[in-house]
Order: C-alpha cells, then sequence, then structure tokens
C-alpha cells in the first residue's frame, strides 16, 4: 500500500480463524492479541485508520450444519463457544483501548442476513443466541436472543473501548431477494431495504437498552470478481442487473438506517490491464471503474468509504498473490468490456495497478468531497437552551473539516463553532417547546449532510414529583436490566432510568436516585451523568476496599432516558434506589413541586432529645418525626423536604438506615449504610407522609440518627411559590488540592452563579438554589463541613463528616446568597474540598 503512492485513507485486515479452536488470530503472534496491536500501530504509523473485519462465529468450533446459516446458528447457541466468543471479542477491545486511537471494526459479515432468513419476517429479539446463558461475566442481564448479543458486543465496546468505531453487515440478499440478481424492473428495492434495515435496527442499530449502538452499516457488492461468480451489472444502468438499483437499494438502507455506509471488499478485478485474462489470481470485474467514476453518486447514497479487496476463492488481489509474474497474456474481452484489457502492464502485479493509477488519480486529479455528517449528536436542555455533543465525522472528504454548524427544529438562529469543538450551546430557545437539532459539518467544499437528529429535549426547568422509594437497579441480582456483576475498572454501565420505579417512561427530564456503592475491591470512585455525552470530570461517591457507601444523586436523563455510572478502579456493585423524578417543563409554570431552599435547621437529634426522644434507635425500630410547621417548614402544603441525614455512635453491628413517608409500608431501600464507631451523614430527599411526617428505620445494633432540614417542595394546595429545577451535566467548580486546603475554623465563600452551567445572578432567570455534590479529602483530624448561603449565619447543622483517611462526598442542596455565593467552613484541621455542580434551581 505505502509503495503504491496512493494516500489511502483506511487498511482492513480479518480477524478469523475461530474463538476456540487454537488457530484464531489471538495466536498469530505472541502473547495473545498481539497482532491486533502490531496491526494498528503499522497502521497508524502510514497514516491508515485500521479496520477489522471480525469474522470469528463461522470458524469457531462445533460449526455443525450443512450450510453456513445452519453454522453460524448452531455456534451462536453453544454456550462454551459463546463464552469464548464474547472473552476473544472483549481481548481485541482491550488492544483496541491500548492503541487509544480510533479503530473501525466490523462485526461478523453475513451473520445477521442469515439470522434474518431464520427470524423469518421476525426481528432479532425472536432469535435465540446464548448470551445470559454463556455464563460470560457482565452478560447476565441480557437476552438470549440475537437482539442481546449484538446488545452485548456493544456493551463491551462501550465499557472497554469507547474510541472504536464499530460496524453491523447488511447483506444484499437478508431478506431472501438478492437484490445483486434482480432482473424484475417492478421489485420495489426502497421496501426491501425497508426490511433490512428494520432487522438491524432491532440488533443495535436503532437502539440498545445496555449500551450505544452501531456507528457503521458495512455492505458488500459481491464475494468475488464477476469474472469468477457471473454476477455482471450494467455500466451503463440501462439493463437488470445494474448499479443504480443497488444505489437506491443503499440509498434507502442509509435512510433507514440513520447511519453512514462503508462499501466492503470490493473485487479489485478490472478490465483495464491485459493481466486480466480470467485465470486464477487474475479475474475481471467492473465495480472498481465503476464506483472511482461515480464517486459522488456513492456519497450521495451515504457511503462514506469504498474498502477494496479480495474475497478470496481465486479471485484478484491488490499484489501479485498467485506468484506467478504475469504480466502480458492475450487479453481477455468479456462482458461490456470498457478499455479492452489493451494497456500493458507496468508492474508484476496488475491485478491491483489499475488501483494503483485510478485511486491515485482520484485523490491527486478530483477534487475533495464534503465530508461525513457527524455522528452520535445528544442534546441536553437547558433554561431557554440546550447543549450538543457529537462525535467528528468519519471521513473529512480529503479536505480539513473547518467548522461545525448547528440547526434546530423549530427553526432558530444556526451556532457554528470552530472544528475543534465537540460541544456547543444553542440559546433563544422557548421553554416547554420540544426540539431536535442536527449538525453539519463543513470543509473547504462545503457542508456534509446533516447528521442525524439528536434525542429531543425540552427546554426549561422542572417541577419535582416525590416518590416513595423504589429499587430500580441492582448489580448483585441483575436488577433493572443490568447485567448480574459488578462494573470491573475503568468500566461504564448504561443504566434505563425511564420507566423504572414509578418514573414515568416520557415526560422526566432529571431523578433523584440513592446510589450505594458495595463489594468493592479496590480504593475508586463513581461517576454519575447523563448518558450520551462524554463522561465529566467529576465524581459521587468514593470509597475504599471493603466499604459500602451510599450518596444521593440528583441528574439529568440523557439520550433514551439513560444515566451511565463509569466506575475508576476495581470492581464495585451499584445500587439504584429513586427518590423522586423531575418534570419535563411546561408553558404554563405548575404549582406543585417548586423548591423553597432554607437556611439549614434540626429537625432530629436523638442523641439531645430534638424532634424525638432522647434516646438511640434500636435494630429493627422505627420513628417518626414531624416536619412540616418546624421552623421556616410551612405546616401544609409541602409534598417533600430535603433533608440531610447523620448516622453517628453506632455500636453492636453495622447497619443501614431507610428514610420513607410516614404511613406508607417501609420500602426495601437504604438511604445510609454505617459501621460501628463510624458518622455518616447522606442527603435524603424524601416525600412528607402522614402528618407531615418522616420515618427513620434501623435495620440492626443502635444508633443515634441526626437530621437537618434544607428546603421543602410545594404540593399544590396552597399559593406558595417556588423554584424548578434543571439539570446540568456535571461540572467541577473547586478543587482545593490544586490551591489551599480549608483550615482549621475557618470559612471558604466560594461563588456558584455563571459557573458550570448556571445562569449569573443578573441573568433572567437566576439560580435561587443549587444542586452540588461536595467531597472532603485529605482531612488532617475528625471533623464537618457545613455549606449554607452566604450573607447568611452560619446555622448549627452539618453536611459531611470525616476523620483522618478518608474521603466522603456528599449532595449538597443549598440557598444562593444574594452576592450568588454559598459558604463553606470547615471545624477542626484542615481538608481539600472538591465542588461539583450537577443543577440548579430559578
Amino acid at each position: 500500500m505505502t509503495s503504491s503512492g496512493v494516500p489511502w485513507r483506511y487498511r482492513y485486515q480479518y480477524l478469523a480463524g475461530g474463538v476456540n479452536t487454537g488457530g484464531g488470530w489471538e495466536t498469530w503472534n505472541s502473547p495473545s492479541g498481539a497482532f491486533a496491536t502490531l496491526y494498528m500501530n503499522d497502521s497508524d504509523t502510514h497514516g491508515y485508520i485500521p479496520v477489522f473485519t471480525y469474522y470469528e462465529l463461522l470458524q469457531s468450533s462445533p460449526s455443525t450444519g450443512a450450510d453456513e446459516l445452519s453454522r453460524d446458528y448452531s455456534n451462536l447457541n453453544n454456550a462454551g463457544t459463546m463464552k469464548a466468543y464474547y472473552t476473544n471479542f472483549a481481548l481485541l477491545m482491550t488492544k483496541a483501548k491500548s492503541f487509544g486511537k480510533p479503530v473501525v471494526v466490523h462485526v461478523e459479515p453475513d451473520l445477521f442476513g442469515y439470522m434474518e432468513h431464520k427470524a423469518a419476517g421476525g426481528d432479532a429479539s425472536k432469535v435465540s443466541a446464548s448470551v445470559a446463558s454463556s455464563g460470560y461475566a457482565g452478560f447476565t442481564g441480557l437476552p438470549n436472543t440475537v437482539q442481546g448479543f449484538a446488545w452485548g458486543l456493544l456493551s463491551l465496546r462501550d465499557a472497554i473501548a469507547p474510541n472504536v468505531i464499530l460496524g453491523t453487515h447488511a447483506s444484499t440478499w437478508a431478506s431472501g431477494v438478492d437484490i445483486g440478481m434482480n432482473t424484475d424492473p417492478t421489485f420495489n428495492m426502497a421496501a426491501d431495504a425497508d426490511k433490512v434495515a428494520a432487522f438491524l435496527g432491532s440488533a443495535g442499530v436503532s437502539a440498545n437498552t445496555h449500551a450505544g449502538t452501531f456507528d457503521l452499516v458495512f455492505n458488500d457488492v459481491s464475494d468475488n470478481d464477476a469474472g469468477i461468480n457471473g454476477r455482471w451489472w450494467d455500466r451503463t444502468d440501462t439493463s437488470l442487473p445494474d448499479f443504480q438499483q443497488w444505489l437506491t437499494w443503499m440509498t434507502e438502507l442509509r435512510a433507514k438506517t440513520a447511519r453512514p455506509l462503508v462499501e466492503w471488499q470490493v473485487p479489485v478485478g478490472n478490465q483495464y490491464f491485459d493481466t486480466m485474462n480470467q485465470s486464477s489470481g487474475h479475474s475481471q470485474d467492473n465495480r472498481a471503474e465503476y464506483f472511482l467514476s461515480h464517486a459522488s453518486g456513492l456519497q450521495a447514497a451515504g457511503i462514506i468509504a469504498v474498502l477494496f479487496g479480495s474475497g478470496g476463492n481465486g479471485g484478484s488481489t491488490y499484489t501479485d498473490a498467485a506468484g506467478d509474474g504475469v504480466t502480458n497474456p492475450a487479453p481477455v474481452s468479456t462482458f461490456q468490456c470498457n478499455l479492452c484489457n489493451n494497456h500493458a502492464s507496468a508492474w508484476s502485479d496488475d491485478d491491483g495497478g489499475y488501483l494503483r493509477i485510478f485511486v491515485g488519480n482520484y485523490y491527486t486529479g478530483t477534487p475533495a468531497t464534503a465530508p461525513d455528517p457527524p455522528t452520535n449528536v445528544t442534546a441536553i436542555a437547558g433554561e431557554a437552551s440546550a447543549t450538543l455533543s457529537w462525535k467528528a465525522p468519519f471521513s473529512d472528504g480529503g479536505s480539513v473539516i473547518t467548522s461545525y454548524t448547528v440547526a434546530s427544529s423549530p427553526a432558530t438562529a444556526p451556532v457554528t463553532t470552530p472544528a475543534s469543538a465537540r460541544s456547543a450551546t444553542v440559546t433563544g430557545l422557548v421553554d416547554g417547546t420540544s426540539y431536535t437539532f442536527t449538525i453539519t459539518a463543513d470543509n473547504a467544499v462545503g457542508p456534509s449532510q446533516p447528521s442525524s437528529a439528536s434525542n429531543a429535549v425540552v427546554p426549561g426547568r422542572g417541577a419535582y414529583q416525590a416518590l416513595t422509594p423504589a429499587r430500580i437497579m441492582d448489580t448483585r441480582l441483575g436488577t433493572g436490566g443490568v447485567p448480574k456483576a459488578p462494573i470491573g475498572p475503568g468500566q461504564t454501565l448504561n443504566v434505563k432510568i425511564a420507566g423504572q420505579g414509578l418514573v414515568p417512561a416520557t415526560g422526566a427530564i432529571a431523578v433523584v436516585v440513592n446510589v450505594t456503592a458495595t463489594d468493592a475491591t479496590a480504593p475508586s470512585f463513581l461517576t454519575v451523568w447523563p448518558s450520551g455525552v462524554p463522561r465529566p470530570l467529576a465524581s459521587n461517591l468514593n470509597w475504599v476496599r471493603g466499604q459500602t457507601v451510599p450518596n444521593l444523586v440528583e441528574v439529568a436523563l440523557g439520550s433514551n432516558g439513560f444515566v451511565s455510572i463509569y466506575n475508576a478502579a476495581g470492581s464495585v456493585d451499584v445500587i439504584f434506589d429513586v427518590a423522586g423524578y423531575v418534570a419535563t417543563p411546561t408553558a404554563t409554570p405548575p404549582v406543585a413541586g417548586l423548591y423553597n431552599p432554607i437556611v439549614p435547621n434540626r429537625v432530629l437529634d436523638t442523641r439531645i432529645g430534638i424532634g424525638s426522644p432522647k434516646a438511640q434507635l434500636c435494630a429493627g425500630q422505627t420513628i417518626s418525626v414531624h416536619i412540616t410547621g418546624t421552623p421556616n417548614i410551612p405546616s401544609s402544603g409541602v409534598s417533600a423536604v430535603v433533608l440531610n441525614v447523620t448516622a453517628t455512635n453506632t455500636v453492636v453491628a453495622p447497619s443501614f438506615l431507610t428514610v420513607f413517608p410516614t404511613g406508607s409500608v417501609r420500602p426495601l431501600t437504604s438511604n445510609l449504610n454505617f459501621h460501628p464507631g463510624q458518622t455518616v451523614a447522606n442527603r435524603v430527599i424524601v416525600k412528607v407522609g402522614t402528618g407531615g411526617s418522616v420515618s427513620f428505620y434501623d435495620a440492626k445494633g443502635h444508633t443515634d440518627v441526626v437530621a437537618d432540614v434544607a428546603g421543602w417542595f410545594t404540593d399544590g394546595t396552597t399559593s406558595a411559590g417556588g423554584s424548578l429545577f434543571l439539570g446540568v451535566t456535571p461540572a467541577r467548580i473547586l478543587d482545593t488540592r490544586s490551591t489551599t486546603s480549608v483550615g482549621p475554623g475557618s470559612t471558604r465563600v466560594l461563588t456558584v452563579a455563571g459557573r458550570g452551567g448556571l445562569p449569573a445572578m443578573g441573568d433572567a432567570v437566576p439560580p435561587t438554589a443549587v444542586v452540588l455534590n461536595v467531597t472532603v479529602t485529605n482531612p488532617t483530624a475528625n471533623s464537618f463541613l457545613t455549606v449554607w448561603p452566604d450573607g447568611s449565619t452560619r446555622p448549627l447543622t452539618s453536611d459531611l463528616n470525616y476523620r483522618p483517611g478518608l474521603t466522603v462526598p456528599n449532595l449538597v442542596v443549598v440557598r444562593v446568597g444574594g452576592s450568588g455565593a454559598i459558604d463553606l467552613y470547615n471545624a477542626a484541621g484542615s481538608a481539600d474540598v472538591i465542588v461539583d455542580v450537577v443543577g440548579w434551581y430559578g
């Protein structure tokens, strides 16, 4: 490739041999999997993007059956084979992650076409496959279907190697009609492509409840040169089969899958050189000639790349694979010979000489084209705005990208960003109105086609809807449709929130969940953020090995109602208990679910008899605490309250605390987890129950409980006003590790307005309260941290409790002072404080 002088963009290689045969790609170099690393590095050295065609299933053992469909299907349903398959695919992802640059992986050509035959009109969820039943760690919650198979591969890509661009395969014969040989002029190409697109959509192209979706759709025109298999297409497009009907099919496939297309393994044979004499290794074909002279037609159909290569079985290759040095035999002219094989050879491998000349001419003599469209466009709503994120196009069209342009529907003024940008904010939107967005990439030639539309978002602030707590996800049990397995080091798990635990399937923009990390094997941290946007530099939970740590998380929902969880190190089980959600904004402001922040006030302290008798909670005991009517909390019209709950002086046994509405059945959830000798705090947003009270349950041992109320939500029965919530992608606004720690008895003033996605105090809608994840690390003494509105007297409450050697996080919902700032007080010793903003009320 390099000696040809052609500026090739991509270089592809089969990974084959079977996953359990002892001769697969992982054995081609030592140590296991080194071949992939060598290939990626070598490709990168020469300026090529590496492409792997992962073709392992058919060649794996036992592969029983009379035809390829039967052999693929038998392996798909063999638990041992599939466990080895997933392990092998994960190895490839691990090597790709280490490479760290874009890698294209093309999954199993032919397989999805065969499985569409097997489905007989159904979708991929109707065809069996061993996924969860394979016993592969992390796949417990996946369905045992071809759909689950595709979802599993995508989850491995997402968890291990997000730099991998993953492609599925669309076979032109998948519907049962081989459109590559169709001679019926009345045949409906678009309807046929729709069938194939629908099946692929059910197999990881349109949606995936466990991870992302496929980025590309591959297609091949023929297994070999037309001179071998007789699959000639009319280069003049006047008689069938021709190129135009195939382009019609591909255009519809692009429209219905909304994915860029890659034309793969295009035969190398040509009708230009007289070496193409129809002997083995020197077969004729006309597709390379047609494609290079109709590049604009391919681009219009949504094809972003053409990969040339031999399908084997005696086909022409780019080099003189036959080793016969054939140069000038008598010319052979067959089937519409365009250039009649009458050009003398210049090299002994003139089978590939045609590409050497004419692809080189294409790059040097043909003007660059517009780039491909951007991909993975995701929107997150803001106040009268939306923030978009995206991935760069697969190809820049041969000319460097100069900018991106964001367009909205309904239309507003377009937003243009520099070429380095991967996000943009669109302002001037109408709150309560649904919008989608498309993005074009621009180069010197012009704009790309618009990207696929983003997820729909409704700008504005929403009202909080409190729920009775419910467990919606537990990796220990596979609850919530997630794999029954801990989250491994550096892995990301996507969790469906919409439609779970009384959270509506539509109509929610954010969720409040109590997140618990347990069974950790190493010190680590957890980040929770809206799915579909880049992982932020933020954290929600921190722990050491063996700890069980909870923290309340309020997070905006991302694509398709999902949130993403990232674990930094070791493995850890994660539990989600939902406490409420924020409703989609409406044009008419609601009267219920409005937030009213207050300066924190202590409503419970069992150590001194505030809110309850002066006595510890005992094992299995529940106490009810009256909340309404306490200072700054009205006696009626309250739907829920924001508490900071602390367990301290615990003796006898490790335990957990559950906080729930008085009068309702105690849910099977937890809010705090603690051991004897610990003082543990956690934020709780809880619905108010009978008599305006909230109940506290202690599972084991004896413990003191302290609760400080920081605000309340309206229930719509009174005329009380309040603020609405808007989540943001988490952003770090303070980290004293890079400046100066907070000393003993000292207060740090932190401006929050106008930072981390929050509006300024002078904006049309300033923040009244801010939602933060506050983390204390490197403390030198037993101490506590208090957070309160700047300009107010420091209250006799606490938000975090810590001792030397610990890193402790807690969610804080605090009123913003008139200056746009909050205050943070550290009681003793010195401590570093980290603040990540996750949302605001206004």
